[in-house]
């Protein structure tokens, strides 16, 4: 969960490239993803997430989607959730995908 706030921080940055923070984007979408398909209670996270704006819309994507029992299909959730919130980043700064 530190790395969430790490990533909160680093987002906020506006040295950082729009590709960098994108892919920051990405990797907290993954995290966010994964606690919940691993079963973290939505609790726990929140505590990590709020105040921050796109930490929370994350949280509140991830936290309605359904989990899923088997490993391949919790990682193609992960992995597609998190392809999103990139492909949503790099258009938000214009960027053509």
């Amino acid at each position: 969960m530190k790395k969430l706030l790490l990533a909160a921080a680093l987002l906020s940055s506006s040295a950082m490239a729009n590709t960098d923070i994108c892919v920051d984007m990405h990797e907290q979408a993954g995290v966010v993803m994964r606690a919940h398909q691993s079963g973290v209670p939505a609790t726990k996270v929140w505590e990590h997430v709020e105040g921050i704006i796109q930490m929370e819309l994350m949280f509140e994507q991830a936290y309605s989607k359904p989990r899923y029992s088997t490993k391949a299909h919790q990682e193609k959730v992960i992995s597609e959730f998190a392809d999103k919130w990139f492909i949503s980043c790099l258009k938000a700064f214009g960027e053509d995908v």
